[in-house]
């Protein structure tokens, strides 16, 4: 009787210890997919609340291409030539 009982507890312990392991590893593999997307900590928000921190991390938006670097984009604009044979661009109206 005493037996039953404390197999019963540790099997109830390991599969609490195994079911907090596997909501460990998806927040945390949630956490990353946050950060892919330019957030930062959600791997407590998708701990303690489950499948609506999950939500909340699958309706953020992907800052990365909302707001990409033009930096570069700009520089080479400066540095562009015109094509061979064409002269520099006009930007006066034409006569009608």
């Amino acid at each position: 009787m005493v037996m039953d009982m404390l197999i019963t507890f540790l099997l109830i312990g390991l599969g609490g210890v195994l079911v907090i392991a596997f909501f460990v590893l998806i927040a945390r593999k949630f956490a990353s997919i946050a950060e892919m997307k330019g957030h930062q900590g959600y791997f407590w928000w998708c701990l303690l609340l489950g499948a609506v921190g999950w939500a909340m991390v699958i309706a953020l938006p992907d800052r990365k291409i909302q707001f990409p670097d033009y930096s570069k984009l700009i520089a080479s604009a400066a540095k562009q030539e015109p094509a061979p044979g064409k002269s520099e661009p006009d930007d006066r109206l034409p006569r009608l």
